[in-house]
């Protein structure tokens, strides 16, 4: 569908919504993601503030375009928002560039702390878990090669890669990820197990867990790592350096740095101590920090303030 015409849809989703709503004394609008213009529109109609909830780098990780371009949608974001909610200080920076006289809040995502156990005591296999969609931009392949080059160069056979995720529409990065497997000769250490609803069970097998993303918004995989006790292993870019330490609560490789990576999984796979002390301090931390409650919290203490205003 072209954007022109899902714009004209928003536009009259919001105006359907108005008519429902309209005697229902809303005091506030909340949209969810930066990409939904629906509850903007309809702010307007129902004359209440509006707060807008990024959730995602629409252009460097999704490479989706707006659909009546980015001036629009700017000038959108600027005159319909009392308040941007941001995911990740990453995510606020960018925006803060272009939106410079907007308010912006920085409010993490919360996650719900009782699905997720504590690390594994299995010793014969080093499992090591890596959560996600299956597409270029979160750089499975990049997990892949650093694997191959445990089991072929440094002869590390008691090592397996989870892989927890769907494959996107991309079929050519699937055809790659499969490839790469089969060709670096590693059908043992790699399982493909498509989308999971227990992914908690398949964390507490696990020692590590692998976010190789660019661009990640939040990373609502890492502090499941954290929470399920792992040592998280993620790549500098995004969101993900604000949430990890490197040689604290987990430990940081270059963007696509095979070697980097490879190395950081050898250096934690020689230092069961290390694990335990890193693993510990992250669960500690997640459970501080990154909670559903938490999260709600602060939602409602936004919300309060914006209605206070009006």
């Amino acid at each position: 569908m072209k954007g022109w015409l899902r714009e004209v849809i928003n536009i009259s989703c919001a105006l359907y919504f108005f008519y429902k709503f309209r005697n229902l004394n809303i005091a506030l609008v909340h949209s969810n993601s930066s990409v939904l213009n629906v509850g903007a529109y309809l702010s307007v109609l129902l004359r209440v503030p509006h707060i807008w909830h990024f959730r995602e780098f629409v252009k460097q990780h999704f490479h989706w375009s707006y659909n009546w371009g980015d001036s629009y949608q700017y000038w959108l974001y600027a005159k319909c928002s009392d308040y941007i909610v941001v995911i990740s200080k990453s995510l606020g920076e960018y925006y803060k560039e272009k939106l410079s006289k907007t308010n912006i809040a920085l409010i993490y995502n919360g996650v719900d702390v009782k699905y997720y156990a504590c690390l594994s005591d299995e010793k014969a296999i080093f499992n090591i878990a890596l959560v996600g969609i299956i597409s270029p931009g979160k750089h499975q392949d990049i997990v892949i090669r650093a694997v191959a080059k445990l089991v072929n160069e440094y002869k590390i056979r008691n090592i397996h890669l989870h892989i927890l995720g769907a494959f996107s529409e991309d079929q050519s990065y699937e055809k790659l990820i499969k490839r790469l497997i089969a060709e670096s000769g590693i059908l043992r250490n790699v399982s493909l197990h498509g989308y999971c609803n227990n992914v908690s069970e398949h964390l507490a097998k696990c020692k590590i867990g692998v976010l190789a993303s660019e661009y990640e918004a939040f990373g609502r995989v890492t502090i499941e790592y954290m929470l399920s006790r792992l040592v998280p292993v993620v790549s500098n870019s995004g969101a993900n350096i604000e949430i990890i330490r490197d040689g604290e609560n987990g430990m940081i490789f270059e963007l696509n740095n095979v070697e980097q990576l490879c190395e950081k999984i050898l250096h934690l796979f020689n230092s069961p101590q290390l694990i335990a002390t890193l693993s510990e301090r992250a669960q500690l931390e997640a459970r501080s920090k990154y909670t559903v409650e938490k999260n709600v919290e602060h939602i409602m203490n936004l919300y309060e303030f914006v209605c206070e205003k009006m």
